[in-house]
């Protein structure tokens, strides 16, 4: 479902694209698509960028990095528009399992806005 929305946006102009690139836009034109996924996306498109910021926070804070390499899925690539492989070391938890670290910036208890709050906002007549 997300797939082929992503799919879909390639065909359409520069503003078009950017209109429905909007976190809010996908949340309206994909069913059941909520806050929750919202957020997911989010870490899904800043992944790659999520995986850096942990072990840049490895190394100022001393925590161990494992040297091998894990799979963390997929990142969306600006550049070529497309869904990437990202693999990296990691830091693992107590548990041994890999985890990333999110700026405190990015997280919240609640979004800012709404579907509803960004329809009335953007095609209020």
């Amino acid at each position: 479902m997300l797939f082929d929305f992503f799919k879909k946006i390639i065909e359409f102009g520069t503003k078009e694209r950017e209109i429905l690139l909007h976190p809010a836009s996908i949340a309206i034109f994909l069913p059941k698509f909520a806050e929750d996924n919202t957020s997911d996306l989010l870490v899904s498109i800043l992944k790659q960028e999520i995986v850096k910021y942990t072990l840049e926070q490895a190394t100022i804070h001393n925590f161990d990095v494992e040297k091998t390499e894990y799979n963390f899925g997929y990142y969306w690539d600006l550049d070529s528009l497309s869904w990437k492989k990202i693999k990296n070391y990691y830091v693992a938890s107590e548990q041994g399992k890999p985890m990333l670290l999110v700026p405190k910036c990015l997280v919240s208890q609640k979004y800012k806005f709404s579907t509803a709050d960004f329809v009335k906002k953007e095609y209020s007549l």
